[in-house]
């Protein structure tokens, strides 16, 4: 065994170690500034900061982000600041409650990537439809992500790629014309959340589903 062995070790350990405190009060100061966040943020501010691409505010959703050692949990209010669910993120598991219902976001091992929104099975009941499916389409210079709602038809978002300092308006579009938004709460360099302009007949799993998954990954929304 080497003679500076236990010099590494400790050297090592110590690393390790201020690693983990940094950690801990990054999350700890982060999870003030979100708690602040989650306080603070409510629709008439989200919607005085909105795009307004959209006339109105109805059927607004907005999420603030909630980061915790296992999981993001995104806490989702209605333009009336009622809570209306929550979006779970976990590595291989992440569900929406929606009023009480939950779902899951089911991945689909596709070239282009792809995911379902399905009813929780945990109960037992066995496999069920999907309530929405996400897939990519098109090629370049003209890619799309669509959103197919059983009994309400295909939404979808024009993708295209933009500085990753801007914060663009994503336009959710359907049969051709626009039908919602969907934005960042929060300044260039700060995310806070999510917002989501959609029609109340869509679904509410759906929308939340949406105002999740977005353009359906780091690209930037038309």
């Amino acid at each position: 065994m080497p003679a500076d062995w236990p010099i590494a070790f400790a050297l090592i350990l110590g690393l390790a170690v201020l690693f983990a405190v940094v950690i801990f009060f990054a999350l700890r100061f982060g999870g003030r500034a979100q708690q602040k966040a989650l306080a603070e943020t409510n629709a008439e501010t989200v919607w005085a900061a909105a795009p307004k691409d959209i006339p109105s505010r109805s059927g607004l959703l907005y999420g603030v982000w909630q980061v915790g050692w296992k999981d993001v949990v995104m806490v989702v209010r209605d333009d009336q600041d009622r809570a209306v669910g929550t979006i779970t993120r976990r590595k291989l598991n992440t569900t929406i409650d929606s009023g009480g219902s939950v779902y899951r976001i089911v991945p689909q091992m596709t070239w282009r990537g792809g995911a379902d929104l399905v009813p929780d099975s945990a109960n037992g009941s066995g496999p069920t439809s999907a309530v929405c499916s996400f897939r990519l389409a098109g090629g370049f210079g003209h890619r799309v992500a669509q959103y197919t709602v059983p009994g309400h038809g295909v939404i979808e978002i024009p993708i295209r790629y933009d500085w990753p300092w801007k914060r663009s308006t994503t336009l959710l579009v359907k049969d051709g014309q626009p039908i919602g938004e969907l934005f960042t709460i929060g300044g260039p360099v700060r995310s806070d959340g999510r917002a989501i302009v959609l029609p109340q007949e869509v679904p509410l799993p759906v929308r939340l589903f949406v105002l999740h998954l977005g353009a359906g990954g780091p690209a930037r929304t038309r």
